[in-house]
């Protein structure tokens, strides 16, 4: 489906972040798509976050993203203005964090 350009979804979201970084913006509000309606996010953007992954520490930016009435939230881990992110969290309370990491990520 296609959505407009000020509606974002967990594809289209990659492209705040540089957006973002272009427009020394820290944080945003917007319209998301999730679950077949639209709700108001959040989205607070961190510069220099230290991660360590297979005991390389590597500095990237943090983009994380809050939902309108939900304590959900998806944080997005960014490498030198790449769309695509080394590492994707997704935060539910009470549940186990879900941990999606790329495979190339230097």
């Amino acid at each position: 489906m296609q959505l407009p350009a000020d509606i974002f979804n967990y594809h289209s979201i990659h492209l705040l972040y540089p957006h973002m970084l272009d427009a020394g913006l820290t944080q945003q509000d917007i319209m998301f798509y999730k679950n077949g309606k639209l709700s108001k996010s959040q989205v607070r953007l961190d510069r220099q976050h230290e991660l360590t992954r297979d005991g390389d520490k590597l500095i990237v930016d943090r983009l994380t993203q809050s939902f309108n009435g939900k304590k959900n939230k998806m944080i997005y881990y960014y490498q030198s203005g790449s769309v695509v992110p080394v590492k994707i969290e997704q935060l539910k309370p009470g549940k186990a964090v879900n941990v999606l990491w790329r495979i190339s990520y230097q």
